[in-house]
């Protein structure tokens, strides 16, 4: 599985939703936060779907802030993409 650096450095994986979030680290919000936690997660699965990535927040126990950040981040992300948003 691909790391959260090696999607956001200039590989060919650099797309998709986990590209995107690594794009958020630097500033200081609840998706922000999220993206750090992602980027220290190894086992972070490499899919756009909302629902696998639910289901791993879920199974590490995260908090309910935690579960409706990766909701809202990924509404946000769905918007971007729609507007024609490459990572």
């Amino acid at each position: 599985m691909a790391t959260l650096k090696e999607l956001t450095d200039d590989s060919p994986h650099s797309t998709g939703f986990t590209a995107w979030l690594g794009g958020h680290r630097p500033a200081s919000t609840a998706i922000c936060e999220l993206a750090r936690d992602v980027a220290t997660d190894p086992d972070w699965p490499d899919t756009d779907d909302v629902v696998a990535l639910l289901a791993h927040l879920e199974e590490l126990g995260a908090i309910d802030a935690a579960v409706d950040t990766q909701r809202r981040a990924h509404l946000l992300y769905g918007r971007w993409a729609l507007v024609g948003g490459t990572a």
